[in-house]
């Protein structure tokens, strides 16, 4: 189960359902290229939309 802890622990670098998940704070919450870029603490939620767009873009 996907818990805002254990993707806040990684300072830069983490994975969701194969999906890399950078932490960063040049742009927004957002996928791109297979990718989510997140800017500081999300919610579960929010994770779990911006990988369904990761997925769209792989189709």
């Amino acid at each position: 189960m996907l818990t805002q802890t254990k993707l806040g622990e990684a300072n830069v670098l983490s994975f969701y359902k194969g999906s890399t998940v950078i932490n960063q704070n040049i742009v927004n919450t957002c996928s791109a290229f297979g990718t989510i870029w997140k800017d500081g603490v999300e919610d579960a939620k929010t994770i779990m939309h911006e990988y369904g767009h990761s997925v769209q873009e792989r189709i």
